[in-house]
Protein backbone atom coordinates (compact mmCIF):
# COMPACT_ATOMS: atom_id res chain seq x y z
CA UNK A 1 0.00 0.00 0.00
CA UNK A 2 0.83 3.43 -0.72
CA UNK A 3 1.95 5.29 2.44
CA UNK A 4 2.32 9.02 1.35
CA UNK A 5 0.19 11.41 -0.79
CA UNK A 6 1.36 13.98 -3.68
CA UNK A 7 -0.47 16.94 -3.41
CA UNK A 8 -0.14 18.57 -6.66
CA UNK A 9 -1.98 21.83 -7.38
CA UNK A 10 -2.29 24.29 -10.48
CA UNK A 11 -2.23 27.30 -8.39
CA UNK A 12 0.76 26.17 -6.20
CA UNK A 13 0.29 28.90 -3.50
CA UNK A 14 -3.10 27.57 -2.46
CA UNK A 15 -1.85 23.73 -2.42
CA UNK A 16 1.02 24.54 -0.18
CA UNK A 17 -1.21 26.03 2.32
CA UNK A 18 -3.94 23.13 2.13
CA UNK A 19 -1.00 20.72 2.20
CA UNK A 20 0.50 22.13 5.53
CA UNK A 21 -3.38 21.74 7.33
CA UNK A 22 -3.62 18.67 6.41
CA UNK A 23 -0.73 17.27 6.84
CA UNK A 24 -0.90 18.44 10.65
CA UNK A 25 -4.47 16.97 10.95
CA UNK A 26 -4.07 13.76 9.69
CA UNK A 27 -0.16 13.92 11.47
CA UNK A 28 1.62 13.50 8.18
CA UNK A 29 5.12 14.02 7.63
CA UNK A 30 5.24 17.29 5.42
CA UNK A 31 7.43 17.84 2.78
CA UNK A 32 7.28 20.50 0.32
CA UNK A 33 9.49 19.59 -2.85
CA UNK A 34 9.91 23.15 -3.65
CA UNK A 35 11.73 24.13 -0.92
CA UNK A 36 13.31 21.25 -0.51
CA UNK A 37 14.72 21.65 -3.69
CA UNK A 38 15.49 25.35 -3.47
CA UNK A 39 17.92 24.72 -0.46
CA UNK A 40 19.52 21.78 -1.79
CA UNK A 41 20.56 23.34 -5.49
CA UNK A 42 20.69 26.54 -3.61
CA UNK A 43 23.44 27.27 -6.53
CA UNK A 44 21.03 25.65 -9.59
CA UNK A 45 22.27 28.49 -12.21
CA UNK A 46 26.13 27.63 -11.31
CA UNK A 47 25.22 23.75 -11.58
CA UNK A 48 23.56 24.28 -14.79
CA UNK A 49 26.43 26.27 -16.45
CA UNK A 50 28.86 23.98 -14.96
CA UNK A 51 27.31 20.42 -16.02
CA UNK A 52 24.67 21.02 -18.26
CA UNK A 53 20.96 20.84 -18.07
CA UNK A 54 20.72 16.83 -18.43
CA UNK A 55 22.83 17.03 -15.28
CA UNK A 56 20.48 19.44 -13.33
CA UNK A 57 17.62 17.68 -14.03
CA UNK A 58 19.34 14.29 -12.87
CA UNK A 59 19.80 16.10 -9.46
CA UNK A 60 16.40 17.29 -8.91
CA UNK A 61 15.13 13.96 -9.76
CA UNK A 62 17.41 12.01 -6.54
CA UNK A 63 16.41 14.87 -4.62
CA UNK A 64 12.46 13.90 -5.32
CA UNK A 65 13.27 10.10 -5.54
CA UNK A 66 14.62 11.18 -1.22
CA UNK A 67 11.80 12.56 -0.27
CA UNK A 68 9.28 9.88 -1.61
CA UNK A 69 11.46 7.73 0.34
CA UNK A 70 9.83 8.50 3.65
CA UNK A 71 6.53 6.98 4.41
CA UNK A 72 3.85 8.68 6.24
CA UNK A 73 4.14 12.21 4.40
CA UNK A 74 2.47 14.65 2.86
CA UNK A 75 4.51 15.85 -0.03
CA UNK A 76 3.47 19.27 -1.56
CA UNK A 77 4.68 19.43 -5.24
CA UNK A 78 4.41 22.41 -8.34
CA UNK A 79 2.93 21.20 -11.28
CA UNK A 80 5.88 22.14 -13.35
CA UNK A 81 7.90 20.07 -11.51
CA UNK A 82 5.57 17.31 -11.45
CA UNK A 83 4.86 17.49 -14.90
CA UNK A 84 8.76 17.57 -15.93
CA UNK A 85 10.94 14.64 -16.99
CA UNK A 86 7.62 12.83 -16.51
CA UNK A 87 8.61 12.68 -12.32
CA UNK A 88 4.93 11.86 -12.07
CA UNK A 89 6.09 8.36 -13.00
CA UNK A 90 8.51 8.23 -10.15
CA UNK A 91 5.85 10.13 -8.20
CA UNK A 92 3.40 7.76 -8.41
CA UNK A 93 5.59 5.04 -7.12
CA UNK A 94 5.44 6.07 -3.66
CA UNK A 95 2.32 8.06 -2.99
CA UNK A 96 -1.30 8.43 -4.04
CA UNK A 97 -1.28 11.47 -6.13
CA UNK A 98 -4.02 13.90 -5.60
CA UNK A 99 -4.05 16.91 -8.17
CA UNK A 100 -6.43 20.03 -6.65
CA UNK A 101 -7.73 21.57 -9.59
CA UNK A 102 -8.68 25.23 -8.87
CA UNK A 103 -10.78 27.20 -11.01
CA UNK A 104 -9.12 29.86 -13.56
CA UNK A 105 -11.41 32.52 -12.08
CA UNK A 106 -8.98 32.29 -8.92
CA UNK A 107 -6.22 32.33 -10.77
CA UNK A 108 -7.33 35.46 -12.42
CA UNK A 109 -8.54 37.20 -9.46
CA UNK A 110 -5.36 36.85 -8.00
CA UNK A 111 -3.91 38.58 -11.24
CA UNK A 112 -6.33 41.29 -10.63
CA UNK A 113 -5.76 41.73 -6.87
CA UNK A 114 -2.05 41.67 -6.77
CA UNK A 115 -0.23 44.85 -6.88
CA UNK A 116 3.60 43.74 -7.48
CA UNK A 117 4.29 43.61 -10.71
CA UNK A 118 6.69 41.26 -10.24
CA UNK A 119 3.45 38.87 -8.93
CA UNK A 120 1.33 40.21 -11.58
CA UNK A 121 4.18 38.94 -14.23
CA UNK A 122 4.49 35.18 -12.49
CA UNK A 123 1.27 34.76 -12.39
CA UNK A 124 0.26 35.69 -15.90
CA UNK A 125 3.47 33.08 -17.08
CA UNK A 126 1.23 30.55 -14.97
CA UNK A 127 -1.83 31.44 -16.83
CA UNK A 128 -0.46 30.72 -20.23
CA UNK A 129 0.19 27.09 -19.52
CA UNK A 130 -2.97 26.84 -17.10
CA UNK A 131 -5.30 24.76 -19.40
CA UNK A 132 -1.93 22.54 -20.61
CA UNK A 133 -0.91 21.83 -17.44
CA UNK A 134 -3.90 21.28 -15.56
CA UNK A 135 -4.85 18.53 -18.60
CA UNK A 136 -2.09 17.02 -17.96
CA UNK A 137 -1.82 16.40 -14.26
CA UNK A 138 -5.92 15.27 -14.62
CA UNK A 139 -4.28 13.06 -16.85
CA UNK A 140 -1.80 11.47 -14.54
CA UNK A 141 -3.01 11.90 -11.05
CA UNK A 142 -4.83 8.89 -9.28
CA UNK A 143 -7.65 11.73 -7.68
CA UNK A 144 -8.57 14.53 -9.24
CA UNK A 145 -10.21 17.41 -6.54
CA UNK A 146 -12.25 20.02 -8.27
CA UNK A 147 -11.74 22.96 -6.29
CA UNK A 148 -14.18 25.97 -7.96
CA UNK A 149 -14.32 28.54 -4.95
CA UNK A 150 -11.75 30.95 -3.24
CA UNK A 151 -12.37 29.60 0.22
CA UNK A 152 -9.37 28.27 1.95
CA UNK A 153 -11.76 26.08 4.70
CA UNK A 154 -14.14 25.04 2.08
CA UNK A 155 -11.40 23.82 -0.05
CA UNK A 156 -9.27 21.94 2.73
CA UNK A 157 -12.70 20.44 3.70
CA UNK A 158 -13.30 19.05 0.39
CA UNK A 159 -9.88 17.65 0.21
CA UNK A 160 -9.76 16.30 3.81
CA UNK A 161 -12.93 14.60 2.41
CA UNK A 162 -10.89 12.73 -0.47
CA UNK A 163 -8.17 12.19 1.71
CA UNK A 164 -10.19 10.32 4.45
CA UNK A 165 -12.34 8.24 1.39
CA UNK A 166 -9.55 7.32 -0.97
CA UNK A 167 -6.30 7.27 1.72
CA UNK A 168 -6.94 7.05 5.48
Amino acid sequence: MKTNIVLVGSIYEKTEKIAEKLSKKFDLYYANVEDILAYSLFNADDIKKKCGVKYLKKLKKQIIERVGSFENSLICIRDSVFLDENNFDLLKTFGTVVFLDFSKKILDKMINSSTSEEIIKALKVVELTYYEKTELCKKNSDVVVDLKKDNFDINCKAVEKILEEYYL
